[in-house]
């Protein structure tokens, strides 16, 4: 949905902007569930968890670049996309933090377990269904420090 509502807004921008503030904001909406998705097909969790930052860093992006096209009279201040755009950085933040290990043991990790039944084409097309993708791939880790374990469903 993130994806659709940017892209919407973006048609409303001037045409002077086509090739600098709207390719930059859709380039980095769309990398936002493609990172989802690439790294929940990833096994080593690592992996995963440098896709979702790097997926929040394109969080950040867009977030600052709806900023500047609201100084810049393209968009209302208050948007549903500023709004979208701020939930979906709280839930990679959570979804980050679930996975890591307590006290940054990486030793202590066990490996993690996937069933890799994704669907490709939702994590393109809108990051809630990307984010319901990675989460419904089970995964399962026992960190030793604090003898507890989590699962994602």
């Amino acid at each position: 949905m993130l994806v659709e509502e940017v892209y919407a807004l973006s048609r409303t921008f001037p045409p002077d902007e086509r090739f600098g503030l709207t390719a930059q904001l859709r380039r980095a909406v769309v990398s936002i569930p493609s990172n989802i998705a690439e790294g929940s097909r990833l096994k080593r969790r690592k992996a995963f968890l440098y896709h979702l930052d790097v997926a929040l860093g394109s969080q950040g992006e867009v977030e600052v670049q709806l900023e500047i096209a609201k100084r810049l009279g393209n968009t209302k201040a208050g948007g549903v996309a500023e709004e979208r755009v701020a939930r979906v950085g709280r839930m990679l933040n959570g979804l980050i933090e679930s996975l890591q290990p307590c006290e940054g043991d990486w030793s202590q990790l066990q490996p993690l377990t996937t069933n890799h039944q994704l669907p490709t084409d939702s994590a393109v097309t809108s990051f809630n269904g990307a984010i319901r993708s990675s989460t419904n791939v089970f995964h399962s880790w026992h960190c030793g420090h604090c003898q507890s374990g989590s699962v994602l469903r």
